[in-house]
């Protein structure tokens, strides 16, 4: 098992150098303040959905919420870990509607080629430390139900609605896809492991 995210790592570097066809494989969430880690009781509910396009590498980001209890502040992916624990982020979000207690979005397009797009401490964590292999570490933890779509008010800044990404097209099995898929678990052994050592712990915000 030890040797399984090495050998992910190769196949996913073989892929990429493979001809490919753009798959687009969406992700959706509900989202609620009873998803959040600990739960609350906020009366706002949203949806959001995440198209991954493997040839342009690209995410594009939508979402929807409203009766927030406070002005919203933030929004993130957060990635990699259960759906009973909280973790740091992985892709920050722009253009929101800040200070809105209702609103929706379905324009913003992130490139996952660009170290940018994602913030260190993820790639320090889940990508070896190597911007380059963000993109492959999050796609993973898409596939592997490892992520969370999390908004952040004035009131609950560590997060007021919350909701855990999944995939709800089956993405055909070309290398790429399919080597990503392989190094979900990868990632789903890291996520053990550092659950066996006292959890993710990471911030929410």
């Amino acid at each position: 098992m030890k040797l399984l995210p090495t050998v992910a790592g190769f196949v996913v570097a073989a892929a990429l150098a493979a001809p490919s066809q753009a798959i687009q494989i969406v992700y959706t969430a509900s989202l609620s303040g009873a998803n959040e880690v600990p739960p609350n009781a906020s009366p706002g509910s949203g949806d959001a959905s995440v198209m991954y396009d493997s040839l342009a590498h690209t995410l594009t980001v939508s979402y929807s919420f409203a009766d927030l209890g406070s002005g919203l502040v933030d929004g993130h992916i957060h990635c990699c870990t259960t759906p009973d624990n909280n973790v740091g982020v992985a892709v920050g979000f722009t253009g929101l509607p800040l200070g809105a207690t209702a609103g929706s979005d379905d324009s913003e397009v992130y490139d996952l080629t660009s170290s940018a797009t994602f913030r260190q401490s993820f790639i320090d964590g889940f990508a070896g430390g190597v911007a380059a292999d963000a993109e492959a570490a999050l796609v993973a933890g898409l596939n592997s139900g490892l992520t969370y779509f999390n908004l952040h008010s004035e009131l609950i800044p560590s997060g007021e609605i919350r909701g855990q990404l999944a995939a709800t097209t089956v993405p055909i099995p070309e290398p790429r896809i399919a080597a990503m898929l392989l190094l979900g678990l990868g990632v789903l052994g890291l996520v053990s492991r550092r659950s066996r050592r006292g959890g993710d712990g990471g911030s929410a915000s």
